[in-house]
């Protein structure tokens, strides 16, 4: 669990710091590369 909730920490400061860290996320497993779990799917 401490490392799901650092790298969400992370996560955030990299969008904070690069707006077009939100394409990287959208197409990008958090966890698991090469796989689909868990992808951040953008909503709209």
């Amino acid at each position: 669990m401490v490392f799901f909730g650092s790298s969400r920490l992370a996560e955030s400061i990299s969008l904070s710091k690069y707006p077009s860290y939100a394409d990287y996320q959208a197409s990008t497993p958090r966890i698991v590369p090469f796989t689909g779990i868990g992808k951040i799917r953008k909503s709209g």
